[in-house]
């Protein structure tokens, strides 16, 4: 493969490339047994005991999550005008020799975690849970060794910052000037502010630290709110008040600010803003989780029908089924949002969003 020159200007242009992982044997690993009392451990290569192993609520059926997932990337290749998505296992076992079902320990599932970018600066993060370490570890060989992203700028956070953690579905390019970071149950302060001088760099002269309750119900930023079109945001509002801290180049170790809620922090970012709500009961199926692949071109799970309603009733959204999308029976003009199917890949806990690592967007 070419070179990917890493470009992330923006949370919804045009998705270029994007890194994904369709479901695979590790999933065998996920069963009632060791998801509530095993954990891996790395170096005796053996199941310890341990109350979290993987972090998944509930186990899945294999065959209809893999078909789910590609019926995803297809939906995300039509919407984007061409191959715009790239398996993570294919990319790695180019430089690398194939898995093994014993090595496959990692629920590699979730991309974006791993690894964000911003400008053309790359952030290879690290799990604060250490079911998921081995996914930073072959993200690392991943963009250390591939000649199609090594020469990138690229930061290698455990690397570099050993006692601190950042996972990347806290991280959303708001403008071409702001960042905003969750303080969550997952990233804290001082990961933001090891980063700082990064994000400057690239040209964004305002990081926003958005706390969060430190609650798995609110695990990430994206989990609560998304970008989905120049001014449009899915949101679920918290009942707790919600602080934020506004980091700069005259700040850097930031200003606390405190606000009423998380709509109103939005709409200091952007005046503009219209925010479309996402019930309770559809925040924990990700309703507020949405991936957009080009301005006003989302991605949400078909389960979350009163917040696809609230988009096409109220924001002049047409909704599409992906077979729709993939015949390319659709008006690239209109707003869309797709309505996925994701019985089993919406039991992570993760959407379209958190299920996508985009490297370049134009």
């Amino acid at each position: 493969m070419n070179k990917i020159n890493i470009n992330i200007k923006s949370e919804v242009e045009t998705l270029q490339k994007v890194l994904v992982h369709t479901p695979g044997l590790e999933m065998n690993l996920l069963n009632s047994q060791n998801t509530s009392e095993f954990n891996f451990d790395f170096e005796k290569k053996t199941f310890c005991e341990n109350q979290n192993f993987l972090l998944w609520d509930d186990t899945i059926y294999l065959d209809g999550a893999i078909r789910e997932h590609r019926e995803m990337c297809q939906v995300i290749d039509s919407l984007a005008g061409g191959k715009v998505c790239i398996q993570f296992k294919e990319l790695f076992e180019e430089y690398h020799r194939p898995w093994t079902e014993k090595e496959i320990v990692a629920n590699l599932l979730f991309t974006r975690d791993l690894a964000f970018s911003f400008g053309s600066t790359t952030v290879v993060s690290w799990n604060s849970k250490t079911a998921r370490n081995q996914e930073n570890i072959f993200t690392n060989s991943l963009f250390k060794t591939h000649p199609s992203l090594n020469e990138n700028k690229v930061v290698f956070f455990h690397d570099t910052y050993p006692d601190l953690t950042i996972e990347g579905g806290d991280v959303m390019i708001f403008d071409n000037k702001t960042i905003m970071v969750g303080l969550s149950e997952r990233t804290k302060k001082e990961s933001i502010q090891a980063l700082l001088p990064h994000f400057l760099d690239e040209g964004f002269t305002n990081v926003v630290g958005v706390s969060l309750p430190k609650k798995r119900t609110f695990m990430h930023l994206d989990t609560v709110l998304t970008k989905i079109d120049k001014n449009d945001y899915l949101i679920y509002e918290t009942e707790d008040p919600v602080d934020y801290i506004k980091f700069t180049a005259s700040n850097p170790r930031g200003q606390n600010l405190t606000s009423h809620n998380l709509s109103t922090i939005v709409k200091q970012f952007d005046e503009l803003a219209t925010l479309y709500n996402c019930s309770q009961n559809e925040q924990w199926t990700c309703g507020s989780n949405a991936l957009a692949v080009s301005p006003g071109k989302i991605l949400l799970y078909e389960r979350n029908q009163k917040t696809i309603e609230n988009l096409i009733q109220n924001g002049g959204y047409t909704g599409y089924t992906p077979k729709e999308i993939i015949n390319g029976a659709f008006n690239d003009n209109e707003k869309i949002v797709v309505s996925i199917n994701g019985s089993e890949l919406s039991r992570g806990r993760g959407g379209a969003r958190c299920m996508t690592m985009p490297l370049a967007r134009g």
